[in-house]
């Protein structure tokens, strides 16, 4: 009985400990000659390309950006929509927690990470 409330225990902690790290891992920006990275979203000045989460696409293949927010009850959700042309996931939805202006200015380092890679232009 004592070893599974510890493996209980354990596994709770392993969670928290998961969340706490995914939580500012996102609001770390990394930022170099190279590259553009946070949120699990990377791109790559050099290749041209876009990475987000396990995809891969070219830069050019981004159609759209956009920032959503949704509000309900107390909870106030912000998430960017990132559109590519792929038939297997045209869309690819970042959730962003922060401040209410975090989502605007991942959007617009997003923009301007783009177009150092050689993507379009998003306002």
């Amino acid at each position: 009985m004592e070893a599974i409330v510890i493996l209980i225990f354990l596994s709770l902690f392993v969670l928290v400990i998961m969340l706490i790290r995914k939580y500012f891992k996102g609001k770390k920006i990394i930022s170099t000659d190279e590259l553009y990275s946070q949120h699990g979203l990377t791109i790559e000045y050099g290749t041209g390309l876009i990475k987000i989460g396990k995809y891969s696409y070219d830069v050019k293949d981004v159609t759209g950006i956009k920032t959503e927010y949704s509000v309900g009850g107390t909870r106030h959700k912000q998430f960017i929509k990132i559109e590519v042309d792929d038939l297997v996931k045209p869309v690819h939805i970042i959730n962003i927690v922060g401040s209410t202006n975090s989502a605007d200015q991942f959007t617009q380092r997003i923009c301007v990470a783009l177009r150092k890679a050689g993507g379009r232009s998003f306002s």
